[in-house]
């Protein structure tokens, strides 16, 4: 079964698991891109460069080895230990601030 034009194709089995609330889906921030939310990797570039913080080695190594590390999540608490929360989390939430339309059907297939 298809839930979203051109999606995947569901098997039935799958489809029993969720019935019989057996199944967790654990989807990536990924999901949200086609409604237009950055990627998480892009949304810790837009953070440090809306904070005018160069994410490199010399100014920030920890940082910058879990970004290259792809451990974003940590990358933002480090900043954010470093910051204080306010400055930080205002800028993800602007650069998760929808602007237009958006296309959630990704999001309505998975509920």
């Amino acid at each position: 079964m298809q839930f979203i034009p051109d999606g995947p194709d569901i098997p039935e089995e799958i489809l029993q698991y969720r019935e019989d609330d057996e199944l967790v889906f654990f989807c990536g921030a990924g999901v949200s891109m086609t409604a237009g939310l950055p990627s998480f990797k892009c949304l810790v570039e837009k953070v440090y460069k809306k904070l005018k913080r160069p994410l490199d080695k010399s100014t920030y190594p920890l940082e910058k080895q879990l970004f290259e590390d792809q451990q974003y999540d940590r990358c933002l608490g480090e900043l954010e230990r470093k910051l204080g929360n306010s400055d930080m989390r205002k800028q993800v939430i602007k650069a998760c601030t929808f602007r237009r339309k958006v296309d959630l059907s990704t999001h309505e297939a998975i509920l």
